[in-house]
């Protein structure tokens, strides 16, 4: 399926008006007024795909692997792939303003590869591509909006047939390539880099970390740059000024638009953090705010980098709430949400990020964390069964407690862009007898009122996986005891129907480390 950009054209339409006269000849027609010519304007976003289908992963650790592409609204799986070593891609496809998509999936089977479209069931061959590619060297990157503007870059064994030596090659081709189409030479860091994009979707260059720093490249694969830092995993993030954050290890640059394009400008060493950093995220400055600031737990301490490259220690030490920071759970406008270790116990606290104070939540925490209208929601676990928490922010306590309950936190791509939308697991007794059941359902986060019920699964049962939904449709990964059988089994949900949870054929036995894999 090829995707079309929409178009906006201004016209302005000019009448002309005469009079008329009884003496002499009537008068000459007047001539037609051409109009000023109008600028077109172009919105450059992409249309949102129709979803029929989606697609995920089923890995045995035999080495078998099976693709299998379900009927959304239905409970129809069927196995796309041919060879057992078939690899599966799917990636976060840019729409424009903000909007995304993961309706696309593509496949390697037998050396060559395939599209899996959402509202196509025949997988698309993409180039003339016929040779078995190397184990996970599947990526792609995006030079514009939409599936068009998709281009998927891969490597294979060179002539000793060996993946990850010198002779290695490397291929790419638009992700809406026609069969016959040869695939174009590529390169590593168009692979294994990082692709830098504007926020309209243009591709501004590519980072590749390498053992002296890390190289910057144009969006055509000239080497422009190369930034000294030591080694580690390396993150990039745009900027709202359009630069960019790009960190490695415990390195900060601030990395200017013109350095990838054209050699120009310098990058700016912001910080060196005392150590690698636990984390290092990019959050809003506020809400709506274009402004990225940068979040990060350097050994015990919090650190915040705003895009004046101010460096703020908001936490000198979280030893005393914290042994291990581990990741930001959740930010709102006023906190961050830290969650690590403490005492032996998955632990939450809450940051105010404007003083630096921080709160104890909760301890023995398991699941999702959301902060949504002023209010966090997360769950503990006892050893036994769940109890979801509502937190207030106003007042830092505990405001709601659901026993034998968790949140779940659902993520749906939609037109207006990413949303997260919440939904409540909790048991249920039914009385007289029959058998104590599990109800999934999507709550208003303020009332905690029920918009919809979407279905009920056996007691001794959890959520151990969500799906991004797009649009309406998502997968779930259910783990279920139901008699002597364990199985974790995919689940589909349409999120604006209720009772529409169903459940399909696709499963794995959790002891035998078999895995299901929706991305």
């Amino acid at each position: 399926m090829v995707t079309h950009i929409r178009k906006l054209a201004c016209a302005t339409l000019i009448a002309a008006l005469t009079g008329c006269s009884n003496d002499g000849p009537p008068p000459e027609p007047p001539k037609a007024v051409k109009p000023e010519p109008k600028p077109q304007v172009v919105l450059n976003v992409a249309d949102f795909p129709a979803i029929e289908y989606t697609y995920y992963l089923k890995s045995r650790t035999s080495g078998v692997n099976s693709i299998y592409r379900l009927a959304v609204g239905s409970t129809t799986v069927t196995r796309v792939n041919i060879s057992d070593q078939a690899q599966f891609y799917r990636p976060e496809v840019f729409l424009g303003e903000s909007r995304y998509t993961t309706a696309w999936a593509f496949m390697e089977d037998g050396g060559r590869l395939f599209r899996l479209d959402p509202a196509d069931e025949t997988p698309t061959q993409i180039s003339s591509l016929n040779t078995k590619l190397c184990p996970g060297k599947i990526n792609s990157f995006q030079n514009g909006v939409g599936l068009s503007s998709l281009t998927l870059v891969v490597q294979a064994a060179g002539t000793d047939a060996i993946c990850g030596t010198a002779d290695d090659t490397w291929y790419e081709t638009p992700a809406d390539a026609a069969p016959t189409d040869a695939p174009a030479g590529s390169y590593r860091h168009r692979l294994e880099g990082l692709a830098l994009n504007a926020s309209d979707g243009s591709l501004t260059g590519f980072a590749e970390a390498v053992d002296t720093g890390i190289r910057l490249y144009d969006s055509a694969g000239n080497e422009k740059a190369t930034l000294s830092t030591t080694s580690g995993v390396m993150d990039a993030w745009q900027r709202g000024d359009g630069d960019f954050w790009i960190r490695r290890g415990p390195d900060v640059y601030r990395v200017p638009v013109t350095l990838m394009t054209e050699g120009t400008g310098t990058s700016t060493l912001v910080h060196r953090f005392s150590q690698t950093p636990a984390f290092v995220e990019p959050v809003p400055a506020m809400t709506g705010d274009a402004n990225t600031l940068l979040v990060a737990v350097d050994g015990h301490s919090v650190v915040t980098i705003a895009e004046d490259e101010t460096v703020n220690s908001l936490v000198a030490d979280l030893s005393g709430a914290l042994d291990t920071p581990e990741s930001l759970a959740a930010y709102s406008n006023a906190w961050f949400y830290i969650q690590g270790q403490h005492g032996g116990s998955d632990t939450l606290i809450a940051v105010n990020r404007t003083d630096g104070s921080v709160v104890s939540v909760a301890g023995n925490l398991k699941g999702d964390v959301v902060a949504v209208d002023g209010y966090l929601f997360y769950s503990t676990h006892d050893g036994t069964d769940y109890t979801g928490f509502v937190w207030s922010e106003a007042t830092q306590s505990v405001t709601t407690t659901l026993n034998n309950a968790r949140w779940v936190r659902m993520p749906v791509y939609t037109e207006d862009g990413r949303e997260t939308r919440l939904l409540r697991y909790y048991r249920y007794d039914q009385g007289d007898n029959r058998p104590v059941k599990r109800i999934l359902s999507w709550v208003e986060p303020v009332s905690l009122a029920e918009y919809a019920q979407y279905g009920q699964l056996v007691e001794d049962s959890d959520v151990l996986d969500v799906d991004a939904a797009n649009k309406t449709w998502t997968l779930m990964l259910i783990h279920a005891k139901s008699g002597v059988s364990t199985l974790d089994s995919v689940y589909s949900l349409n999120l604006s129907s209720g009772n529409s949870l169903k459940g399909t054929s696709v499963s794995v036995d959790p002891a035998s480390g078999d895995s299901i894999r929706f991305r």
